[in-house]
């Protein structure tokens, strides 16, 4: 009787933990689908329709809008506007039965800007300047192509300008700086110099303003745009099914390669993307050597003492710290004692400004490997354990010295259980963001933390993360449906990060393992 007890309980146990497994599985899948569903909503193309309401000034209102929703089962209509006024989209939604939906008999084109707002107008025509003054032409693909190419010439010389004026510019500030006299000829020949390069920008900027897009709205009124300020034009209603997959792999490619938008509520992540790696690169560079090396003290050089005991013990505890205060440590050694130091030996004609006594990616990085740090020592700690003795003995009986057993025999034995250590910091890593926000990620960066610029790496530079991207996505993302999937979108390529590069390293785990597994050979 108690036998069969027994078996029942240990079935009921064994189906428990069976079910709560789906559970968890099913529920970890459809949060991944929903995310994806979401996400993917963000390369999607709606419909431009012709809306009319009547505001509560009782002036009738009529626009060209893409509508979100078109379901019958909604009571509501969700339109994207473009605000003259504000330069920039504004969603509205509106009752149906306050509103009127046609579809328009004409195309109705979408020009996407490079502010990252989306105008819609119909009856396109360019305006093209040559010898004899300016054309009007009508749009068409032939003549789009040439007027782009030679905005393209016009703006690259406008970059040769920009690059040429910028050092004049920093030698003019260094000449205030030191209080040189505006009648010094040193100074007169700068001022000039800047001048002449201002009036040939200045002359560009004019030239790229006379090709324009024309258009009407849909109340008809006239409208133009300097074609230096669109990145592509689309008429969203016509395209075929091979079409939305061409436009939304170009999409994609924007997403990605393009930097954020009208508060981060559109436009692209490549500051943000190309800021998590960095950081994972400078983490990671920074925390194995020191992890492997922790671990390789307490196991092979403390022995098993009191000391050693509480070593672990705290090394243990660290790893359930919230990560929040890491941040606060961070903050405090990192920038406030270690980059004012800096500050105050190597750069002491910039203060009061600070260079490293702000919060930088160099900050952040230690910060992160220090959050780490325990999961390494752990990770790497169990992998030597797993080394028999016999092995490392005998290596030492053979003649080799301590240190060439454990280069030879230990490390690339425990190498599988080191790179586990290295997935964990990965992951971990790249999916923080409390610590982040106060030692070095920002919502907008200006500048990347590497350019052409001497010396080409700027460790004191503030830099954007996927994760802080993502949390700022929250607060913008409330009644803005396209800022929302843009928050879907960036969360959806920040578990690809962290899946392509738990991937890697998998791969290599597996890679290591097979070589150097002691027992099958």
């Amino acid at each position: 009787m108690s036998i069969l007890g027994h078996s029942r309980s240990g079935f009921i146990a064994v189906n428990l933990s069976a079910t709560a497994a789906a559970i968890l599985s099913l529920s970890l899948l459809s949060i991944l689908m929903y995310i994806l569903v979401k996400g993917a909503s963000y390369f999607a193309f709606f419909p431009t329709v012709i809306a009319q309401w009547e505001l509560p000034s009782g002036e009738q209102q009529i626009e060209f809008a893409q509508q979100y929703h078109s379901d019958a089962g909604i009571d509501e209509v969700t339109l994207l506007l473009y605000n003259a006024v504000k330069q920039r989209n504004q969603q509205v939604t509106v009752d149906k039965t306050d509103i009127v939906i046609t579809q328009p008999s004409t195309a109705v084109w979408t020009l996407y800007l490079n502010n990252g707002s989306l105008v819609f107008g119909h009856k396109l025509s360019l305006s093209m300047p040559d010898d004899n003054g300016v054309n009007l032409l009508p749009y068409s693909a032939e003549h789009s192509a040439k007027a782009k190419q030679a905005i393209n010439q016009l703006q690259q010389k406008r970059r040769v300008t920009v690059s040429a004026l910028a050092p004049l510019q920093v030698k003019y500030a260094e000449l205030r700086r030191i209080i040189i006299s505006p009648d010094a000829p040193l100074y007169e020949r700068l001022v000039q110099k800047i001048d002449t390069q201002q009036r040939i920008l200045q002359q560009l900027d004019w030239e790229l303003a006379q090709y324009r897009l024309n258009f009407e709205l849909a109340d008809g009124e006239a409208e133009s745009l300097a074609l230096s300020n669109i990145e592509y034009i689309l008429n969203t209603n016509a395209l075929s099914w091979l079409d939305r997959v061409s436009f939304g792999a170009l999409k994609i490619w924007y997403f990605l390669s393009d930097t954020p938008k009208q508060g981060n509520s559109t436009g692209g992540v490549f500051p943000a993307l190309f800021g998590t790696l960095l950081l994972v690169f400078l983490m990671t560079f920074m925390v194995m050597p020191l992890g492997v090396l922790t671990a390789l003290y307490l196991h092979e050089y403390a022995g098993n003492n009191g000391l050693t005991i509480l070593l672990r013990t705290i090394i243990t505890n660290l790893a359930g710290v919230p990560s929040i205060v890491f941040g606060v440590f961070g903050l405090g050694l990192f920038v406030f004692v270690m980059g004012t130091s800096l500050d105050e030996w190597f750069y002491m004609d910039r203060l009061p400004t600070p260079t490293f006594g702000t919060p930088g990616i160099l900050w952040a990085a230690l910060t992160m490997a220090l959050l780490t740090l325990p999961v390494v020592i752990v990770a790497t700690e169990e992998g030597l354990r797993q080394v028999p003795d016999g092995l490392k003995k005998g290596a030492m009986a053979l003649g080799a010295t301590k240190y060439e057993m454990i280069r030879n025999i230990v490390l690339p034995i425990a190498s599988p259980s080191i790179v586990t250590g290295g997935i964990l910091a990965i992951a971990r890593a790249a999916g923080e963001v409390a610590p982040l926000l106060l030692v070095g990620a920002v919502m907008y960066a200006p500048n990347l933390p590497v350019d052409s610029t001497f010396p080409y790496v700027h460790l004191e530079r503030q830099f954007m993360h996927l994760g802080v991207l993502v949390f700022d996505g929250v607060f913008h993302s409330q009644n803005n449906i396209n800022a929302s999937s843009m928050m879907f979108a960036t969360c959806l390529l920040l578990i690809m990060v962290v899946l392509v590069l738990n991937s890697l390293a998998s791969w290599l785990r597996f890679k290591l393992k097979k070589q150097y597994d002691w027992q099958s050979n």
